[in-house]
């Protein structure tokens, strides 16, 4: 049993990468992945293990079958729990690898009342402690500090695994940064500020005064709804092109740029690199094949902005006039 249980294990280690790699969410949109994953980890950790302590003979007779459900049913309402883990993603309490206990009472055989007593106390430790380990976002903001984060991320989209990328990428003669030792939080990101500042000759700013500096091109890059009625008078440049969904707070807003003579690249256009990347992948997945395809971005925003120059609308209303347009004719 516990040589299939551990084959189960390491599977449920990396069946998530090869689903990645093989593109099981996009091939089969239908069936999620992360609920199969609970289906099965629910079975291997939680279901497989009480019966076989509950007739193991290792428990009081009389307490067996009570301890199997109690397991079962703390067991469910673990996976069940929305708050299982921490805000930083770290399981909350005992989380439920019944497998392993069950193992070590196999092992060591104590006596009946000893191995009773340990699941009553691990299931009353569901939910009230936190295991720390290495979890991701600690090996990503790990990797981001000796290396270029923006090279980091197109290597990371391009391989789509993060230790897979982090190995090919750690730099081998590097020494462990002090840092290290604690997970990167805003304080983290102040000495890759400063380091840009002294590679690049950047001026530092606050993220709040960010969109007010006096600059040729603002960059959206993350986060939604950075153009709207407090931020747009303060801009100071010509052109707003970035990469993050939907900048504009409301659709009015690219009036309110237009007025202010600053042109707007629609942020669908700026960041239509990824969707055509997906898209490709199913056509044709040569990089040359992708890169050629990329590259018609360009031409197609440089017809919208020399529409939108000469007849007066906005770059945005070109774009979804276009879009409209193409909806319509293949619909």
């Amino acid at each position: 049993m516990f040589v299939w249980l551990g084959i189960a294990l390491g599977i449920d280690g990396i069946d998530g990468t090869f689903a990645r790699r093989l593109q099981v969410a996009k091939l089969l949109p239908r069936w999620s992945g992360d609920v199969l994953d609970l289906v099965v980890d629910i079975l291997n950790y939680v279901f497989v293990p009480a019966y076989a302590l509950a007739a193991s003979g290792l428990l009081p007779k009389p307490a067996a079958i009570p301890l199997g459900l109690l397991i079962v049913v703390t067991g469910a309402l673990y996976f069940a729990d929305r708050m299982m883990k921490t805000s930083d993603y770290y399981f909350r309490g005992f989380p439920a690898l019944w497998n392993v206990a069950a193992f070590y009472l196999f092992i060591l055989k104590p006596e009946p009342w000893v191995g009773a007593a340990a699941i009553i106390a691990l299931a009353a430790l569901t939910g009230a402690l936190s295991f720390k380990h290495a979890k991701p976002g600690l090996i990503r903001d790990l990797i981001m500090e000796r290396t270029d984060p923006v090279l980091f991320g197109y290597s990371y989209d391009y391989v789509g695994d993060l230790s897979e990328t982090v190995a090919l990428m750690w730099p081998k003669s590097s020494p462990l940064p002090p840092r290290a030792k604690r997970v990167a939080g805003r304080e983290g990101r102040r000495p890759r500020c400063a380091q840009a500042a002294a590679t690049y000759g950047a001026t530092l700013a606050a993220p709040e005064e960010i969109h007010a500096q006096h600059v040729d091109v603002f960059v959206p890059a993350a986060l939604g709804a950075v153009l709207n009625d407090a931020t747009i008078p303060g801009l100071r440049c010509r052109v707003v092109c970035g990469g993050a969904n939907n900048q504009l707070a409301e659709a009015r807003h690219d009036a309110a740029l237009a007025v202010r003579g600053i042109v707007f690249v629609p942020d669908y256009l700026a960041n239509a690199g990824g969707v055509i990347d997906f898209h490709q992948e199913t056509i044709d997945d040569q990089p040359d094949a992708v890169l050629a395809s990329v590259a018609r971005i360009g031409d197609i925003t440089r017809g919208v902005l020399r529409c939108a120059a000469a007849t007066g609308a906005t770059p945005l209303s070109v774009a979804d006039g276009i879009v409209r347009a193409r909806i319509i004719r293949r619909a």
